[in-house]
């Protein structure tokens, strides 16, 4: 999290976490840490797909938003498929961006804009 930055919203769910952020710099960030991923009788329903489309629907339509941002680790496929399924480009690789587990990995920026959403 960056100085000045705030959380709008939060998510969790069986220890993996969604939260919205509000950046100083009226950039809006949803970042997915996933600690466990989704328990194995729950994979393939489309839960990971629903929570992004609600925070999608909070940030978009509550919140009046222009644009929202995914940042997720490069080897998190289900976090990536769920925001493209919602609507989400892939813009971007940050290479070794993230200190992760003794080592540094990449991560994927995905975005969508108001106007290319489908509530």
């Amino acid at each position: 999290m960056l100085i000045g930055e705030k959380i709008l919203l939060r998510a969790r769910h069986e220890g993996d976490v969604a939260v919205l952020h509000a950046r100083p710099d009226g950039r809006m960030v949803l970042t997915a840490a996933a600690r466990r991923g989704v328990a194995v009788p729950a994979r393939g329903r489309g839960l990971g797909t629903d929570v992004v489309r609600v925070l999608c629907r909070y940030g978009f339509g509550v919140r009046g938003l222009h644009r929202l941002q995914v940042d997720t680790l490069a080897d998190n496929a289900a976090m990536i498929g769920a925001a493209e399924r919602a609507g989400f480009r892939v813009e971007g690789t940050l290479r070794g961006a993230a200190w992760v587990s003794g080592r540094f990995v990449d991560e994927v920026l995905l975005g969508l804009l108001a106007a290319h959403w489908s509530p």
